[in-house]
């Protein structure tokens, strides 16, 4: 339902939470509503990453979003960690050329089976693929961990900050939200109503920020790109 979709947005930036969302090529292409969402989300705030099962597909997603008038980020939505390696370089779809800059939600393997997803709470430059967990200073991409993406996670994330543990500049949290049922992924009951009280609640501690998955990766080089994993 599109106008329930913005309006979900609307509410929630409103209320100061930022969205980042991964335009998939299936929908891109699919959808015959896909531009006018993707400009009318634009226009809320809501930035735009790129997202697709196929390496060769990521800077098409990209001059597509480009082509309606939205700037593409350099966030690679989802990624196969096996695949991380070529992507160290700018990839080109016909003249249009797109520069990853930023990985978020790293898998070890496809289909999100038990053990599959990386849910650690992290930013940091990995090494490579076969060293995804160590941190390279002189890497060119930066890995966000956003844990488990529940409500009950950041609030537990923001308690043990607040409590003195993790002494770092920065650490990144993400809430992923199922478009399809406007909740958190995998929640039947975290609506818009319980969102919104979450992030009145974790908006009390002075250290929280809201920010796309662009501006948190931004916020942690700015503050010294201090590199830091909570594994869950």
């Amino acid at each position: 339902d599109t106008e329930s979709f913005l309006t979900f947005l609307e509410q929630t930036t409103a209320a100061g939470l930022r969205w980042s969302i991964g335009g998939d090529i299936g929908w891109l292409e699919g959808d015959p509503r896909a531009q006018e969402i993707v400009q009318r989300s634009a226009a809320l705030g809501v930035q735009w990453d790129v997202h697709a099962h196929k390496k060769e597909d990521l800077a098409k997603v990209a001059s597509i979003l480009a082509a309606w008038g939205v700037t593409p980020t350099g966030v690679v939505s989802g990624l196969l960690i096996p695949d991380l390696d070529a992507l160290r370089q700018p990839l080109t779809y016909q003249s249009y050329t797109w520069t990853p800059q930023i990985i978020w939600g790293g898998v070890n393997c496809p289909g999100h089976k038990e053990g599959c997803d990386d849910l650690s709470v992290s930013l940091y430059r990995p090494a490579s693929s076969a060293q995804y967990k160590v941190h390279d200073p002189n890497g060119n991409l930066i890995t966000l961990g956003g844990g488990d993406h529940t409500l009950e996670g950041g609030e537990a994330l923001a308690a043990a900050i607040a409590s003195g543990q993790y002494p770092v500049p920065m650490i990144g949290y993400t809430i992923m939200v199922e478009p399809e049922t406007l909740r958190i992924a995998r929640s039947d009951t975290d609506d818009v109503t319980a969102i919104l009280a979450f992030a009145a609640r974790v908006g009390q501690y002075s250290f929280v920020r809201f920010a796309t998955i662009e501006e948190t990766a931004q916020a942690w080089v700015a503050a010294g790109g201090v590199p830091i994993q909570i594994e869950q």
